[in-house]
């Protein structure tokens, strides 16, 4: 078994791999510009993936690790990427390090984790919650879809509920990574980063 690291931080990347060689693993530094990164990793190994909100190209490969590998989260839990993704663990990123430790090797022991929420939302409940993303307010998407605006603002509310959000605010840091798994969904690859410009996709399709 390896630990992969993914982050642009070099000091949390250094921080990780210290620990990680404490326990006697072998580190691998992921370089997310590389065609075959996914190569690298096998079934049985750990991701430990940064979620940086401040680097969008980046954080929307998670989708390339969720539920093919074990994965822990390092990040903050407002952008509640558990929501879309197979996450053993999460644990902030401002987080003493014997909390990391411990998150680390309770990942360590972990099995491959299939939880998911996203895939709990109806079909409706997807498409309304795309639209709400790309701007539309709930009186547009009632028009748009033939819908009441009552059964819109239900659907929403059921979308939020389901991925844990009581606000539109809750979800907008996840947005590029919704129109990335909605895409995968469609196409029937779920999971596989595919690098297209999704928000462009979404919107010209509305």
């Amino acid at each position: 078994m390896k630990i992969h690291i993914l982050t642009a931080n070099i000091y949390l990347r250094s921080g990780i791999a210290t620990l990680a060689e404490q326990l006697g693993y072998v580190i691998n530094v992921i370089n997310p510009e590389s065609g075959n990164y996914l190569d690298e990793v096998n079934f049985n190994d750990l991701v430990v993936f940064h979620a940086d909100k401040r680097e969008p190209l980046l954080l929307s490969k998670i989708l390339s690790f969720s539920g093919k590998t074990k994965l822990m989260l390092i990040g903050s839990h407002k952008l509640r990427l558990e929501t879309l993704c197979s996450i053993n663990e999460v644990v902030d990123e401002r987080a003493p390090v014997g909390m990391v430790l411990h998150m680390l090797k309770s990942s360590i022991k972990a099995q491959r984790c299939y939880e998911d929420k996203y895939i709990s939302l109806s079909d409706k409940e997807r498409m309304i919650l795309i639209r709400i993303l790309s701007g539309a307010t709930a009186n547009v998407i009632a028009r748009q879809v033939g819908l009441s605006a009552k059964t819109v603002y239900a659907h929403k509310t059921n979308a939020f509920r389901k991925l844990g959000a009581k606000t539109i605010h809750d979800i907008l840091p996840l947005k590029n990574i919704i129109f990335e798994r909605e895409y995968h969904m469609k196409l029937g690859v779920s999971n596989v980063y595919l690098g297209h410009p999704l928000t462009e996709y979404y919107e010209n399709s509305l």
